[in-house]
């Protein structure tokens, strides 16, 4: 497992569309420090964290798709498979949403420092690391197929 992996399953598991938005609001609200912020910081904080609402709920449907695709429903299967599946979303949210802007929701919502957020990201990446590890050697037929249909809905998306 290397770093294209890594990168290439951040780019397939959180929304282009999601990613758009935390731009958009994150200059807009000109969020770069915790200086003055007022009502700016309450609109980020909701729109942070609802945005990771929408991706957790995206990366259920799509792990549910994928693993009543690949088995007969199985409900126990189906709440591991899916909370190893958002073991997963929520980290990965956190770090395409913090990596490009140097820990900003890190330090602005959750009021750490830098050494403070650089932990925190070392440790989610650490994290990833490992769960993309035991998806690659215990739950790669359920991820090969997620990862088509995620692939198979954006290709029709573009048509």
């Amino acid at each position: 497992m290397n770093e294209k992996t890594i990168l290439e399953k951040l780019q397939k598991r959180v929304p282009l569309f999601i990613i758009i938005i935390y731009n958009y609001a994150a200059s807009a609200c000109n969020i770069t420090s915790t200086d003055n912020l007022g009502s700016d910081l309450d609109y980020f904080g909701t729109l942070y964290f609802s945005l990771c609402g929408v991706n957790m709920l995206i990366d259920c449907w799509y792990a549910y798709r994928a693993y009543t695709d690949k088995y007969a429903l199985r409900y126990l299967g189906l709440i591991i498979f899916c909370s190893v599946s958002l073991c997963q979303a929520i980290p990965m949210f956190i770090l395409v949403t913090n990596l490009p802007s140097l820990n900003t929701p890190l330090k602005v919502l959750f009021g750490y420092n830098d050494f403070e957020s650089i932990v925190i990201t070392s440790i989610l990446m650490s994290w990833m690391y490992l769960l993309l590890i035991v998806e690659e050697f215990y739950l790669s037929n359920v991820m090969t197929e997620y990862e088509k249909i995620i692939l198979d809905d954006s290709n029709s998306l573009k048509n």
